[in-house]
């Protein structure tokens, strides 16, 4: 893999957490147990 491809899929993870963490709100101190 080259840096660009990782770069790449770096952002794409962070954009699908991004989106999923938007959707879904966590409270600041994690899951709840």
């Amino acid at each position: 893999m080259s840096n660009i491809d990782d770069k790449t899929a770096i952002e794409l993870t962070a954009d699908i957490v991004s989106a999923y963490v938007g959707n879904n709100p966590l409270p600041a101190s994690g899951p709840p147990d």
